[in-house]
């Protein structure tokens, strides 16, 4: 599947998430799995469960944790990526 800047997420039905202060916790119930998320990757997550276009997560990266474009992007994608591969998000049809 190719991503585009324009593209957008929705979090897979029976993926819950809890936040505990700034920390993401997520429960896959068909796997039944717990994750804890990092700082960053909660800040990531938290702008999925919005709808948030890949292009502004990468810009609210780079703003927020003062990083340059490349890296964010770079970091952004790969998150992305995984979290496709483990069926947790699904790209937001149109």
């Amino acid at each position: 599947m190719r991503l585009t800047l324009s593209t957008k997420f929705r979090i897979k039905k029976g993926i819950l998430t809890k936040f505990v202060n700034e920390k993401a916790f997520i429960l896959d119930s068909e796997k039944a799995e717990v994750r804890s998320l990092n700082e960053t990757a909660s800040f990531i997550w938290r702008n999925l469960k919005k709808g948030t276009p890949i292009k502004e997560i990468i810009e609210s990266v780079t703003d927020e944790y003062k990083v340059d474009e490349a890296t964010a992007k770079k970091d952004v994608l790969n998150l992305l990526k995984k979290y496709l591969k483990e069926g947790l998000i699904a790209v937001r049809k149109k």
